[in-house]
């Protein structure tokens, strides 16, 4: 390739967006945050709760539109990562490239991390359906019962290839991706909204032995010490003032 009168430099990398990936419905079944009927039914493969959706891989689904791309390049950056942008258990991102190429030939690593928030759903009495959870409490409960519950499915699939007389435990995608990614030390990127999250997802990596990053918010600054301790990869906002 001649590259003569042209100039090469350094791509900057978009580290953490939603670029490419428009947010999932708010639930399976069209009632935002309640329990899909056919969900209940045994042998279904999807979570019971709609916010964890750990099987969904950016990758399979991301489109950059290409005036997106270009005020990006134009910026200087080459890359950036696509993150879900919607649940507890968000599903993987990928890295894409911003050159003007079809999404598959644009994509360098189609699996970074398995994203993950404190996210709620508003109350509603006038839903029928119940909804779940609606408070940071709720949220932090529903990550660690996943947790467990992917430990436990992991030890009864294997269970169950050493004895396939047994009862044959249900099938559940995000449970299945959330066991993998612990089995296989893969990163959960945390998106943190505020500081006191941030060292609560910390607690909550340490409680399940889970390789940590965390997507700052910027007030970091409020609990330096506990977060310098924490020593986990942190990915900060860039906010430039007009």
């Amino acid at each position: 390739w001649d590259y003569a009168g042209r100039t090469i430099y350094p791509g900057l990398i978009e580290s953490y967006s939603n670029l490419g990936l428009t947010a999932p419905e708010a639930t399976r079944s069209g009632q935002g945050g309640g329990q899909p009927a056919q969900a209940e039914k045994r042998g279904s493969a999807q979570h019971w709760n709609p916010l964890v959706r750990a099987e969904e891989e950016a990758a399979d689904r991301v489109a950059i539109d290409k005036k997106d791309a270009k005020a990006l390049r134009d910026l200087g950056f080459g890359a950036a990562l696509a993150a879900p942008p919607k649940g507890i258990f968000r599903g993987t991102s990928a890295l894409v490239s911003l050159a003007d190429d079809a999404p598959r030939q644009g994509l360098l690593q189609p699996e970074v991390a398995q994203h993950l928030a404190f996210e709620t759903v508003n109350f509603d009495f006038n839903n029928p359906q119940p909804r779940y959870p609606t408070s940071l409490l709720g949220a932090i409960a529903l990550a660690r019962q996943t947790f467990i519950d992917a430990q436990w499915y992991q030890e009864a699939q294997a269970a169950y290839r050493k004895n396939s007389n047994q009862t044959r435990p249900e099938d559940n995608l995000a449970l299945a991706a959330v066991a993998a990614a612990l089995a296989n030390r893969k990163p959960f990127l945390f998106e943190a909204d505020n500081d006191k999250n941030f060292l609560r997802a910390v607690a909550l990596a340490r409680e399940f032995n889970v390789n940590l990053w965390v997507r700052g918010s910027g007030s970091e600054y409020l609990q330096l010490e506990q977060i310098k301790r924490a020593n986990v990869p942190l990915i900060l906002p860039l906010d430039f003032p007009e």
